[in-house]
């Protein structure tokens, strides 16, 4: 089980993977995500990933390899229909969480908690110097 190289989209089973992350994980730009169907592993790339299968039920296993293995999610895969199916990946913002698959396009898990923290944190710490500085200047006096 090989990726397929070609442009044309597939006519008989297959997995159509595709895979993000968000920009706030912009690091895992650098990283590769892999899946593994039924015990049998496959590097994959960011974007869409075209797996031809035979006819069955597949256990399809998808994660990131970071400085360990991040990002897990699971999903059954049944292409008995003989047509191609369309599979969703979203990997997480922060690392120690899991990812999220579906068989509809998914966000990432907790982009806005992330989002909201990333806005915050910076704020709170600016607030906190300001603060300082007035209450530093009224103590001097």
């Amino acid at each position: 089980m090989h990726p397929y190289q070609g442009q044309s989209q597939p006519t008989g089973p297959a997995l159509i993977l595709h895979t993000k992350y968000s920009w706030l994980a912009f690091i895992l730009a650098l990283c590769k995500p892999f899946a593994t169907i039924n015990g049998h592993q496959i590097q994959l790339k960011w974007g869409e990933n075209v797996i031809p299968l035979q006819p069955g039920v597949y256990d399809v296993g998808i994660h990131v390899k970071y400085l360990w293995d991040i990002g897990k999610a699971q999903i059954q895969v049944d292409t008995t229909s003989g047509a191609p199916v369309q599979v969703y990946y979203a990997a997480p913002v922060i690392a120690f969480m899991d990812g999220v698959v579906d068989y509809q396009p998914v966000k990432p898990p907790a982009e806005i908690l992330s989002l909201i923290l990333f806005i915050a944190i910076p704020v709170v710490i600016l607030l906190l110097c300001c603060c300082g500085v007035i209450g530093s200047s009224l103590g001097g006096s």
